[in-house]
């Protein structure tokens, strides 16, 4: 006997050709967005890392700013010097900055004042450390290394490294920058 008409619906073959054609998308899409979910956690982490590098960068930044790192005081004592911390070569800094002037009108003189020893290090917790009169600060967090150099014009060269993650896991972010201190004139 032969069917004159068709009934409504779908055959079984065609329930299981669309239910693949729907698992192959949503799997495509599951795919597409743990991709993009992965690549956001890289980016994130990468912008965590550079935000520390750039905390630790600005802090040293501004207090280089007003050092001296040509000249030494009467005792002959330099006003800035590059130090080995732990294990480290040339990654601490010792100076002392400008803190004001001592005007003498009847000598027509000025000079500078210059403050307390800062030190700058990166301790054992991978912590930048500022230390100041016995106290100490935490600049920024989870930077790997710092590195100092200075030039014969008195340029200090600062090459900071951070990092996020783990093993893996682990990204590192690394700047370098540079300031020309005012060398003892006034700012």
């Amino acid at each position: 006997m032969q069917r004159t008409h068709r009934e409504a619906g779908f055959s079984m073959i065609e329930m299981a050709v669309a239910l693949a054609l729907v698992a192959v998308i949503l799997g495509a899409a599951g795919m597409a967005f743990s991709t993009a979910s992965h690549a956001t956690t890289e980016v994130e982490r990468r912008l965590l890392a550079q935000a520390e590098n750039d905390r630790a960068l600005l802090a040293m930044l501004l207090d280089l700013r007003t050092t001296n790192t040509l000249e030494t005081d009467a005792s002959d004592r330099p006003y800035f010097t590059i130090e080995n911390h732990g294990s480290g070569r040339a990654n601490a800094i010792a100076f002392r900055r400008t803190e004001g002037l001592n005007i003498n009108v009847n000598l027509d003189l000025v000079t500078t004042l210059y403050g307390e020893t800062i030190r700058y290090f990166v301790d054992d917790a991978n912590n930048l450390i500022r230390e100041k009169g016995g106290e100490r600060r935490v600049v920024a967090n989870r930077v790997a290394e710092t590195e100092f150099a200075l030039s014969i014009e008195g340029t200090i060269h600062i090459r900071v490294r951070t990092f996020t993650g783990r093993g893996r896991e682990r990204i590192e972010v690394e700047s370098w920058s540079s300031v020309t201190p005012l060398n003892g004139r006034p700012g």
